[in-house]
């Protein structure tokens, strides 16, 4: 910041902040109240908000804030003892501090206090707190480049700003918009709030992916969030079984039981500020159409049927952060995407969400998102999904409960969380994605045995209607939760499992298998578990398949036929495997009795694991995740790839026995040449005013595609989003609009098969320019960039 000060394009905003620290009174001027909270005042002045340099996406761009209205803070967080006035019993608490409380328990106590005192309490705006916190300093800390001591004061008689109690703000967390702004109160809507003074994660490395040292997530600028429900009396004070703190596994220590965090708050005396919050920014990947006809979502080919399509783009996929940032992607965005989580949506979108980073266990690590659209034949371009800023946001899992209406479950994992985080936690959906509940948190009605944060890829629910979700236990085993009551209620059934990431299905008889997953053998094969009791015991024995390592997660899934299907490698990576088993690649199996016997098809098109050293070696899955449709079509997806893969296929190409095509480029060529007699559909939002038209048939593959024009609207009646399709493919123009009628991204699909991809400021002035060949850049303006080619 202080390079953004000197500089010619901050000159003004250091004459500001002279001129408001000229004025400021001295922080003298304070006053008690009847809990014993000091309070100093604070005046209206200026400054410059965030750091260009040195710091997060997320505090970029450093821009000028002017707070209009005087206001009184808490010259420290609140006490364990003066939250106990309001919650007797609370019993977290971090250097004396409340800790454990979640953000609506923070703003409840301000409004209690409001009411006892006849005045009003409030939680401070994000603005407000980095204010405040600088005191009119411009240095990474109040005191300078290196953080003070917590018990000191800042020149406005604030101590604690830089501890290790972090503090809830009044804001929702979201990027900055842009420009300057007077009294500012955040966006509108979110799924975390703001948090400041540090970051949620543990500091197990000496530096992260840009250097950044444990000090650094300190500073002024630095933003944090957490969802508003996340603290001790999100549920009781379960216990959690004694774990070695290692990958992800959680402790004995009192601090990690479920929401014994370390965030606290302090209060502000002071009316809400009057300002409109900032609007949310459309998102394309959340713009779900209803569900189209039923029988448009049953057709399907009937003849064998196979596809290969690249699921993610490149960048940024495996690319560098130069041309992340020249393609237009958002800055959260990173080139390690893994762990995927699948769906098919109830209005047939399949749903694909990964977590994105630059190593796996670094705090910011969040999650974009990929629609496959019902009808059309390429995958969007990706999206931001979620982030719990300064969060390891992992392991993602998606669940389509078809007995409960077609609600969607989104299940994740925070395996770095300094304290108190919950085994999994997760959020629902019932209109295929475009909206999701809040974040929410299991009620455990027991103890909690070992396990690390992490879900793998299996959810279902079995014929009592027990809902189990699938995670990994400690290094080598895995356990399934369960819940009878819709979520309502958790409870681990205590077994565990015998492999790491392991995948489960229930059987017909109501046991539940569970095949190894990965680090375990028997004589260099996969172990598998068979439990009879929901999980609270299991019986071990080998199977068929050869053992799995690092980079690799198998799938299992239950066919609407009623068939079990399996997908993995024939060897772990270095090319090792059983010496009897002389196959590589990768490879799906499936039985139809239960387990007993498996038969085996090579998997057509898979490819090598993306690290360079591993090139030479067979073709990987990496981590897989299989999903089927209502219409039968089966969808398996990879990482570790250079894209990460997709294919589509139904049962009756699996069962045949005909030869893939010699290349990968036949595997990926459309399937569809025409689509006869298209039919339009229109569905409108609850006022009844028009939401999209759309129109397709059922094409000479069986399959039903979109074949013509796609308007699709906002709920004001203004122009959200016009295509044109032939045959489930893309041609001409695309655009997407803001709501209000400015265009956001333009994509130009040329007959040669390449696409321009222009996306635009809110002003109207273009922001980046690109050139595509499917899934990859063949051109990035204003870039040098080596690019991957067609």
């Amino acid at each position: 910041m202080n390079s953004l000060l000197s500089s010619g394009r901050g000159g003004g905003w250091l004459a500001l902040l002279l001129i408001a620290v000229a004025t400021l009174t001295k922080a003298d001027d304070v006053k008690t109240n009847s809990l014993g909270m000091v309070l100093a005042a604070v005046p209206t002045g200026s400054f410059v908000m965030g750091e260009d340099h040195g710091g997060d996406w997320d505090e970029r761009p450093a821009h000028r804030v002017t707070l209009t209205r005087a206001f009184r803070i808490s010259t420290e967080e609140v006490t364990l003892e003066q939250f106990r006035h309001f919650r007797p019993k609370h019993p977290a608490s971090l250097n004396g501090k409340a800790t454990g409380v979640s953000w609506r328990d923070a703003t409840a106590f301000c409004e209690w206090l409001s009411q006892k005192e006849g005045v009003n309490y409030r939680l401070p705006t994000e603005a407000e707190w980095e204010f405040a916190c600088r005191a009119g300093t411009t240095n990474r800390f109040w005191s300078g480049d290196e953080p003070p001591r917590d018990e000191e004061l800042n020149p406005w008689g604030l101590s604690g700003v830089h501890d290790a109690v972090m503090e809830w703000c009044l804001d929702w967390h979201a990027p900055y918009a842009l420009g300057n702004k007077f009294d500012p109160v955040g966006p509108a809507a979110g799924l975390t709030r703001v948090v400041r003074g540090d970051k949620p994660d543990v500091d197990d490395r000496l530096k992260d992916e840009k250097g950044r040292v444990a000090a650094d997530y300190h500073r002024s600028a630095n933003r944090a969030g957490l969802p508003p429900a996340f603290g001790v009396a999100a549920g009781p004070q379960t216990k959690m079984a004694a774990a070695a703190v290692d990958d992800g596994n959680v402790g004995t220590n009192a601090m990690d039981r479920p929401g014994f965090h370390h965030v606290g708050f302090r209060v502000v005396q002071a009316a809400l500020p009057t300002t409109t919050p900032e609007p949310v920014p459309p998102g394309f990947v959340r713009m779900a159409a209803p569900v189209p006809s039923a029988a448009a979502l049953q057709r399907a080919p009937g003849k064998p049927y196979f596809r290969k399509r690249h699921l993610l783009p490149v960048p940024p996929d495996n690319a560098p952060d130069e041309a992340i940032a020249a393609a237009g992607f958002p800055p959260s965005f990173r080139k390690h995407n893994h762990s995927p989580a699948l769906e098919v949506c109830p209005n047939g979108d399949v749903l694909a969400i990964f977590y994105t980073s630059y190593f796996e266990y670094e705090p910011g690590v969040s999650f974009l998102a990929v629609r496959l659209r019902f009808g059309e034949d390429a995958w969007d371009f990706p999206e931001p999904m979620f982030d719990t800023p300064d969060a390891n946001d992992h392991a993602p899992l998606l669940y389509t409960d078809w007995s409960r209406g077609g609600r969607m479950w989104f299940f994740w994992g925070w395996p770095k969380l300094r304290a108190g985080a919950y085994p999994f936690q997760w959020m629902t959906s019932d209109d295929s994605g475009a909206t999701w509940s809040e974040v929410k948190f299991p009620q455990f009605t027991g103890d909690i045995g070992p396990h690390s944060r992490q879900p793998i890829n299996t959810a279902f629910r079995d014929a009592a209607g027990t809902l189990h979700v699938a995670s990994d236990a400690e290094k080598t085993n895995s356990v399934l939760w369960a819940s009878d009551d819709d979520g309502v209620t958790w409870r681990d059934p205590g077994g565990r499992s015998f492999g790491r990431h392991t995948v489960f299905a229930s059987l017909r008889d109501g046991s539940i298998l569970g095949l190894g997953g990965k680090s375990t053998s028997i004589d260099g094969y996969m172990p598998q578990g068979l439990s009879s009791d929901g999980g609270k015991t299991w019986v071990k024995s080998q199977t068929p398949f050869p053992a799995q390592a690092v980079n690799q997660r198998p799938s299992l899934l239950r066919l609407a036929s009623g068939r079990l299907l399996f997908a993995a490698d024939f060897q772990r990576r270095g090319n090792i495997a059983p010496t009897n088993s002389t196959e590589r690649g990768s490879y799906l199996a499936w039985s139809d009795d239960d387990g007993t016997t498996w038969r085996f098809k090579k998997l057509p098109g898979a490819q090598p694991h993306e690290k360079p050293e591993h090139a030479h070696e067979p073709p990987t899955l990496g981590y897989s995740v299989l999903r089927q449709a209502p219409n039968g079509l089966i969808h398996l997806i990879t990482t570790m790839n250079t894209p990460c893969l997709h294919f589509e296929f139904n049962e009756a190409w699996l069962l045949t026995n005909a030869p893939p095509p010699p290349t990968d480029a036949e595997l990926m060529k459309p399937t569809a040449k025409r689509v006869a007699r298209p039919v339009s559909f229109t569905q409108r939002f609850p006022d009844g005013s028009l939401m999209v038209r759309w129109s397709g048939g059922v094409a000479d593959d069986g399959r039903f595609l979109k074949h013509g024009s796609e308007r699709r609207y906002h709920p004001d009646g203004g122009k959200a989003y016009e295509a044109t399709f032939a045959v489930g493919r893309k041609t001409g123009s695309e655009t997407f609009r803001r709501p209000d009628g400015s265009l956001l991204w333009q994509r130009v699909h040329r007959r040669d098969g390449t696409c321009v991809w222009t996306q635009f400021w809110p002003n109207g002035r273009k922001k980046s320019e690109s050139v595509w060949h499917g899934s990859m850049a063949s051109r990035l303006a204003n870039s040098a960039l080596p690019l991957a080619q067609p």
